[in-house]
């Protein structure tokens, strides 16, 4: 169908125009129409009689038992509680992960519930979904007064303008209908600082940084002095490439003590105001910005010379200028106090001791504005502080012979030179363990799980097991088949055991969901309503409510039984 459209308005730019204005809005109504799906979906499992709009009122859990489904608020006040686990079945029918589900769900009851203007645009069909998902987790915290006239100010405005300014719009009402709450939101971020790292890319991890403006603000500043250093010993690479050698620097603390005592009573070019600069005045080969950039601001330095600069010779030095820049204001200062010794012996001056600040312990100095005290760093500091780090990795005998290839680790793949510059680059100590085999490692008849065997299933399970599950963090091992007091010996087993997460664990338990194991490693899943998946260590391969899938999950049930 698609390719008849297109073929039709192939050579008219008229026609094409047409075609693209009706997809786009064929893509705001379908999108449009989850959300509607979704709270229906609510609707069918949940409770039209606990609708509670008391403010005060916290997210309840309404279970009489523990081996009870229960009742749960998934979106903000005023919203209807639900099933707990309905939010798999749903995840599963749209390809989703239950955590993905269960946010689709409380976006759309808030959207229903707590902001009815706007959802009257949804139900139309009128605005993009991601856009009206985003104002009803964005104003979540709000109470129901507060939210209502937020519902009243932004509905009209949110196809009006681009979504960087509608941002904007959004931030200021948010700030305009409640500001005490505002204020308080901003509080609780502080509760939600952390680091994370993202999957490997090309050879690359990001780092998510997520700090107070004091912390973050200190750690640039040294991330920045560390990269400045690196351009004084000879390294050529641009700023942001020395930035990001000097977070390595920075995670092995003696490594950069050492650094930092090489240049401890050396001055910032950059940050002193008597600091030499090109002028901008002259031209030549010292005066363009180089790929390392002294030129540009960024760089935090004035000029670097380029080996693509014409007339460039290894260890050559910008020419000296003829006339000095123009000095600040005031009477210069005295060399001997702002320069200090530049590229300092590990060897202490104790006259120095006393124009550099207070004593610190024996053998250090602190620095003048009392600070980290330094000290010239020995072997066995260095391998003191070096960090702990555990990389696991898969790599086949036949990279090895061919000395290229693939390696698999838990951050994403890399190639076996990236692996070789990792173990040789960073300065570690090295300890290689011998080849871990899970499939030897024997069941038990105990109910908990050996270390040897948790080891075993995160080697051969690093993430969920559950259909379409994005979780590859902290889960639970689960029994696929339920662990029986006086049942028969090895219960606990790889063959026996999946790592799901604690919401998927109580789908399974008391949310109707069943699972079987013919085979260790392979999982087939069944929905309350008869929808069959299979599930690896390789993902999910939706298998649906054919007489094939039926046929699948009944003949893994004897295999299951006699294992």
């Amino acid at each position: 169908m698609f390719d008849e459209e297109v073929e039709a308005a192939r050579g008219s730019a008229a026609l094409l125009v047409d075609l693209v204005a009706a997809n786009h809005a064929a893509e705001k109504r379908h999108g449009c129409r989850r959300l509607v799906l979704a709270a229906v979906w609510a609707d069918a499992h949940g409770d039209p009689t606990a609708h509670p709009v008391d403010e005060s009122e916290a997210r309840p859990v309404r279970r009489s038992r523990p081996d009870l489904e229960g009742l749960v608020r998934l979106g903000g006040l005023g919203t209807p509680l639900v099933a707990e686990t309905c939010p798999a079945e749903l995840g599963l029918a749209q390809q989703l992960s239950p955590g993905s589900a269960r946010v689709l769900i409380a976006d759309a009851l808030d959207l229903r519930h707590r902001l009815p203007r706007l959802w009257e645009r949804v139900v139309a069909g009128e605005v993009h979904a991601w856009k009206a998902r985003t104002v009803a987790v964005r104003s979540r915290y709000l109470g129901l007064v507060a939210v209502a006239e937020l519902d009243r100010l932004i509905t009209p405005r949110l196809e009006l303008v681009s979504w960087a300014r509608f941002e904007k719009i959004l931030d200021a009402m948010l700030l305009q209908v409640d500001p005490a709450a505002y204020s308080a939101r901003v509080a609780e971020s502080k509760a939600r600082r952390g680091v994370w790292a993202g999957e490997a890319a090309a050879g690359l991890r990001t780092l998510i940084i997520r700090a107070t403006q004091g912390d973050g603000s200190v750690f640039l500043a040294a991330v920045n002095r560390v990269a400045d250093l690196l351009a004084d010993e000879g390294d050529e690479d641009g700023v942001d490439v020395r930035r990001s050698k000097a977070v390595g620097i920075l995670g092995n603390p003696a490594a950069a003590l050492d650094l930092l005592h090489r240049h401890a009573g050396q001055s910032d070019v950059y940050d002193d105001p008597w600091g030499y600069g090109p002028d901008p005045s002259e031209t030549g080969p010292w005066q363009q910005a180089s790929a390392a950039g002294w030129a540009d601001p960024h760089a935090r330095r004035y000029h670097r010379p380029d080996p693509a600069d014409p007339g460039y010779q290894a260890g050559q030095q910008p020419p000296p200028d003829e006339d000095d820049p123009p000095e600040p204001a005031g009477p210069r200062p005295d060399p001997a106090e702002t320069e200090g010794s530049k590229g300092a012996s590990a060897d202490i001056d104790p006259a120095a001791d006393d124009a550099a600040g207070p004593a610190g312990p024996a053998g250090t100095r602190l620095l003048p504005n009392g600070g980290l005290p330094l000290r010239p760093v020995t072997r066995a500091d260095r391998n003191a502080s070096r960090p702990r780090v555990q990389i696991v990795f898969h790599l086949t005998d036949e990279a090895v012979r061919a000395r290229q290839g693939v390696v698999r680790t838990d951050a994403g793949p890399i190639t076996l030179d990236e692996l070789r510059q990792f173990l040789t680059d960073t300065d570690a100590n090295i300890t290689i363990r011998p080849v871990f085999d899970p499939a030897a490692v024997a069941a038990v008849d105990s109910y908990e799980i050996p270390l040897e065997l948790r080891r075993a299933m995160d080697v051969r399970n690093p993430a969920s097991v559950f259909p379409y599950s994005s979780s590859s963090g902290r889960t639970d091992f689960d029994h696929t088949r339920p662990w029986r007091r006086g049942g028969p010996p090895g219960q606990t087993s790889l063959g026996n055991l999946g790592p799901l997460t604690r919401p998927e664990h109580r789908a399974k338990t008391v949310g109707g969901w069943q699972a079987r194991q013919p085979e260790p490693g392979i999982y087939l899943w069944r929905s309350p309503h008869g929808w069959i998946a299979l599930t690896t260590n390789q993902g999910t391969l939706m298998l649906g409510t054919s007489p094939y899938a039926q046929k699948l999950w009944h003949d893994a049930a004897p295999i299951e039984a006699a294992a």
